[in-house]
């Protein structure tokens, strides 16, 4: 089974004064650990206007999406749901 990245891709943007701050990361352990890294770099870049309010605002979403993902119904390959229920 070939898994395509790019349609479990989650994103998440930001703009603080003339910066524009976008992650776009895998959603796995893996992929959220690497996105909460590029913020503490962008945090311990002294020539961003990035604070410790912002970093702690983007990791909380980081961490909400985390159960999160998109369902893509006309991917190629895609699961065919069926409604189980009474008849």
């Amino acid at each position: 089974m070939g898994i395509n990245p790019t349609q479990n891709a989650l994103v998440i943007e930001a703009v603080k004064g003339q910066h524009h701050f976008r992650l776009v990361y895998p959603n796995t352990p893996a992929g959220r650990l690497a996105a909460k890294q590029a913020v503490r770099d962008w945090l311990l870049d002294c020539e961003l206007d990035f604070n410790r309010e912002d970093a702690e605002q983007l990791w909380r979403e980081v961490g909400a999406r985390r159960f999160g993902g998109r369902f893509d119904r006309r991917g190629e390959g895609s699961i065919q749901w069926t409604r189980r229920g009474k008849p």
